[in-house]
């Protein structure tokens, strides 16, 4: 291990809100800029279709897509390959209520909270290490739409920051609930 990890055994404070002055993350401030660019007058949530791989390519390792399906239920389309590896498994296709996620946010209730007020959340969460101690991370959660105003996806990217510091065989796996 590489670099000061002093301090990473208390579990920081954790949660959401509307206002990105709670993040310090360039990462998410880059979505962010992106979101608020592609927003407009007709269509207040932007829609998916906008979506550019190019354009974000240097969050692609970190980024998130998920849709709701059904009654609600939040299901992975996509999972960057940074969050797979220090997640140590890879979560695209499966179900938010499936998981057991290795952090401590409550992600039901942030994607509730998308749904019921569709704008962008930050935040700050924290990973579990094999050994009980935690690691904070920052992220944002964007709405994206198919026609402009319903929330249909979720674009979000985490930045682990520190976490960088780390290798994933430190990292308390992500497992699914049932086999």
């Amino acid at each position: 291990m590489t670099g000061d990890l002093r301090g990473l055994a208390d579990l920081p404070p954790v949660g959401f809100s509307h206002d990105p002055a709670t993040v310090q993350s360039t990462m998410v401030g880059a979505l962010s800029d992106w979101w608020f660019a592609q927003r407009g007058r007709e269509a207040p949530v932007p829609q998916r279709a906008n979506l550019s791989p190019k354009v974000l390519k240097p969050l692609l390792p970190n980024l998130l897509i998920s849709e709701y399906v059904g009654d609600g239920r939040v299901r992975y389309r996509l999972v960057g390959t940074r969050v797979v590896e220090l997640g140590r498994y890879d979560f695209t296709g499966m179900f938010l209520d499936d998981m057991a996620f290795n952090d401590a946010l409550d992600w039901q209730a942030a994607y509730r909270a998308m749904r019921r007020e569709p704008r962008p959340l930050y935040g700050t969460s924290a990973i579990t290490l094999v050994d009980g101690s935690f690691v904070p991370y920052e992220f944002g959660m964007f709405p994206l739409s198919f026609d402009g105003r319903s929330v249909d996806q979720v674009v979000a990217v985490e930045d682990y920051g520190r976490v960088d510091l780390l290798t994933a065989s430190m990292m308390k796996p992500i497992r699914p609930l049932r086999a």
